[in-house]
Order: structure tokens, then C-alpha cells, then sequence
């Protein structure tokens, strides 16, 4: 792809923008079957159908970091088991920190793990705070790289 008369960040960037409109499909099609399981068959209120969606929001933006910083990995390494070993291993260790404080559970693959429903509001906000940080800076860290890359190439 480094041959192609277009710009890596270009790429990465297109990348990106597929990845999130999957995810964002996959997440919409999983809240439509919950919408339908819940008023077809639960005869939920509507109230507990926007717990639901709320929590949803939630962990869509709370997975952020993590599909970013695999793209970023993804991008960097020219083999795909090493991307998927690092993957397993940051996900190991998400499950490892999760039972430690707050601030260890910012860690971007241990963040998805979080739950809206039992969270006090002002840490809800702090995670949803931490989670749009660390996008923006493993996309920018992203996009250096890939310019600092094509100067050594």
C-alpha cells in the first residue's frame, strides 16, 4: 500500500471511517433486536427500552480507544499475529486491572468493561471524558506515525 499514489494517512483515516461505520451497523442492528425483544416479547416500558439505549451509547464510546489503538497496531505491524497477540495480551491484562482502582480502568481495553447502569454520574462522565481523549490521541499518534514512517521508508 506504500506504493499507492495516495497518502497512508489518507488510508488510515478510511480505514478508520469503515471500521466505526461497521461497528456503529453492528451496534444499531443489536439495538434494534433488543428494541424488539423488549416490546414483543417483555413488554418492557419505555423507560427501561432508554435504559437500554443509554447503555448501548455508553459502551460504543467506551470501545473507541481500543478499535482505534488496534488500528494504530494493525497499521504498524506488517504481520497479523502479531497485532492479534497484542491484542489477546492487552485484553489479558483489561481483565487484570479492571479489579484495581479508577484510574487503572482507564486503560482503553479495560474501559469497555465498564457498566452505566451501577456507575455514579460523575464517574460516568470521567470515563466518558477519558474515552474520547484517548481516541483523539491514538488517532493522532496514529497519523504521526505513519508520517514518520514514510520519511524513513
Amino acid at each position: 500500500m506504500q506504493s499507492l499514489p495516495l497518502r497512508e494517512s489518507g488510508m488510515f483515516r478510511g480505514k478508520l471511517i469503515l471500521l466505526l461505520m461497521f461497528f456503529l451497523v453492528m451496534v444499531l442492528f443489536e439495538t434494534a433486536s433488543l428494541y424488539f425483544c423488549g416490546l414483543h416479547w417483555l413488554n418492557a416500558e419505555l423507560s427501561e427500552i432508554i435504559k437500554v439505549a443509554e447503555n448501548l451509547g455508553f459502551a460504543v464510546l467506551l470501545t473507541l480507544p481500543a478499535a482505534v489503538i488496534s488500528l494504530v497496531i494493525a497499521s504498524a505491524c506488517r504481520n497479523m499475529w502479531i497485532v492479534l497477540g497484542i491484542g489477546v495480551l492487552c485484553i489479558f491484562a483489561a481483565t487484570q486491572l479492571s479489579a484495581g482502582g479508577f484510574i487503572l480502568t482507564l486503560f482503553p481495553y479495560a474501559l469497555p468493561f465498564h457498566i452505566f447502569s451501577g456507575m455514579e454520574t460523575v464517574q460516568a462522565v470521567q470515563c466518558c471524558i477519558a474515552a474520547v481523549c484517548e481516541t483523539v490521541a491514538a488517532y493522532a499518534a496514529g497519523i504521526i506515525y505513519l508520517k514518520v514512517r514514510r520519511l524513513f521508508a
